[in-house]
């Protein structure tokens, strides 16, 4: 079994060398099972982040759910902090912003409530109030739950900000077209 390990990697190597972004995403989740029942977890997780940035946009959303699932797996919740900062940086706006809330979630669960304050400013501002309520519930929920008046407020501000910016842009759009 072990001897064969070495050349299975090589195959999948070779692949996903050849293999259309469109379709390698299947090829990167069986080759990251394959190192997580034969191989090294960390090889696994490289493997995943990899994939991260092999994919097409339209399904980097779920390989980065995939891999943060598989780091807080294996290695424990505190270890997706990275990745969740790459998944921010790499997604559109709409992604983004529920990996924000996921984000937040998570440091809510550790009690890391200003670090999850902190990710849920930033999301916002990718976060169209008309377009995406859910996140502002959720943020509204948060402060509820965790703030305090001085907090509150300052939700209340950004969101205002946030809803102008975007009402700009979305005019400035319309003069061009």
């Amino acid at each position: 079994e072990g001897s064969k390990t070495p050349r299975v990697r090589e195959l999948f190597d070779r692949c996903l060398a050849d293999c259309p972004p469109e379709a390698a995403s299947e090829f990167y989740i069986q080759y990251g099972e394959y190192e997580e029942n034969h191989g090294l977890t960390k090889r696994a997780l490289s493997v995943y982040e990899r994939m991260c940035n092999a994919v097409p946009a339209a399904e980097k959303y779920t390989a980065y759910r995939l891999y943060i699932a598989k780091a807080i797996h294996y290695l424990g919740v505190t270890s997706a902090r990275p990745i969740y900062e790459s998944a921010i940086a790499a997604l559109e706006d709409g992604p983004a912003s529920r990996i924000c809330l996921e984000y937040a979630k998570m440091e809510t669960g550790l009690r890391e409530i200003d670090r999850a304050r902190t990710v849920l400013v930033y999301g916002a501002q990718l976060a169209d109030p008309r377009r995406d309520p859910d996140y502002w519930s959720a943020w509204h929920d948060f402060e509820v739950s965790h703030g305090n008046e001085e907090t509150f407020r300052e939700m209340l501000r950004v969101k205002r900000s946030v809803q102008a910016a975007f009402s700009t842009v979305n005019y400035n759009a319309a003069e061009m077209g």
